[in-house]
């Protein structure tokens, strides 16, 4: 017999099913879907087609979903949710089938990445607020995240990793000496990225002043995660925050740190084949990467295509 859900129910327990970065994600859309019912919490089976329709044309009027983006986010979750609920026979129709996302150019603009100018002037920022900022009159750290900042802005940069990745790099995760590391991204999935010596000489310092700072302010010594503090675990959330303060303390836009992201796919376009850059960027596809920033170009194929036809001479060799 088929198990009977309200929608709430039925939501609390498919949000249960993912991880925390996920659920966060996934709980805003769904519980937005949930009040638009009113009062009433309706069984699971009872949400129509064009229930759903109507929620989100509602969606797409909104002042707040501004872009295509935000307005697919919700397709894509309560399409997921719908498909779940059919996966585990709660329901034997999904009422979100025929919901469709706004199509839109998935290539990265160059000014959501961060400028070689504003990386200079932030990385410039973190640096200039370690040698005046952080050692006091008896040599106590004052304010020993800067050599956290500094370090976060370098891996960023060289590695182009996603601010999850850097949130879970653990000390052990570390090859200072090859210069590299294991990350853990989306989905718990792990890869290795590369970084230069100006980022590991900032990592050895951050990694030394935090050991040192430790000691002195009487916390019991606790380096597991790099980029924390009090080597705890931050959310990535927090860490992207971190990111934000500094841009904006340094003077240059309220940069995410996805910006450093899109930096380092836009110099491997410039630099690289799209198969190469996928494995640099982590993506599971070069579709992906090709997708973000390899923008079509018609006529450069065209010139390469008719450089490569056979000419007359390669014909009467072949005969």
């Amino acid at each position: 017999m088929m198990t009977q859900l309200s929608l709430s129910q039925a939501v609390k327990e498919w949000l249960d099913t993912h991880i925390e970065s996920t659920r966060t994600s996934y709980r805003y859309v769904m519980q937005d879907l949930i009040k638009s019912y009113g009062d009433k919490d309706y069984e699971l089976r009872e949400i129509t087609a064009h229930q759903l329709s109507q929620y989100m044309q509602d969606v797409n009027s909104r002042e707040s979903v501004k872009s295509k983006a935000t307005y697919n986010k919700y397709v894509i979750t309560v399409k997921a949710f719908f498909s779940w609920a059919i996966d585990e026979d709660l329901i034997t129709r999904n009422p979100a089938r025929r919901l469709k996302r706004l199509r839109r150019s998935k290539l990265v603009r160059k000014d959501k990445a961060m400028s070689s100018e504003e990386l200079a002037i932030t990385s410039k920022y973190c640096r200039r607020q370690i040698n005046e900022d952080t050692i006091g009159r008896r040599g106590e750290h004052i304010n020993v995240s800067h050599y956290r900042n500094y370090a976060l802005i370098l891996f960023l940069a060289d590695t182009g990793c996603r601010i999850g990745g850097a949130a879970n790099l653990k000390i052990t995760d570390l090859d200072l000496d090859e210069q590299k590391a294991i990350v853990t991204e989306k989905g718990n999935k792990t890869r290795e990225v590369w970084f230069g010596h100006k980022t590991t000489s900032a990592i050895r310092e951050w990694i030394y002043a935090r050991s040192e700072w430790l000691q002195q302010e009487g916390y019991v010594l606790n380096d597991v995660y790099v980029f924390q503090r009090e080597g705890h675990k931050m959310t990535s959330s927090s860490l992207g925050q971190v990111v934000r303060r500094i841009c904006q303390r340094a003077g240059v836009r309220s940069l995410g740190p996805h910006s450093l992201r899109h930096r380092k796919g836009h110099q491997l376009q410039k630099t690289t084949d799209v198969v190469t850059a996928a494995m640099v960027l982590g993506h599971s596809s070069p579709d992906t990467t090709m997708a973000h920033y390899y923008k079509a170009d018609t006529e450069e194929a065209e010139r390469v295509a008719r450089e490569l036809v056979l000419g007359i001479q390669a014909d009467s060799d072949d005969g």
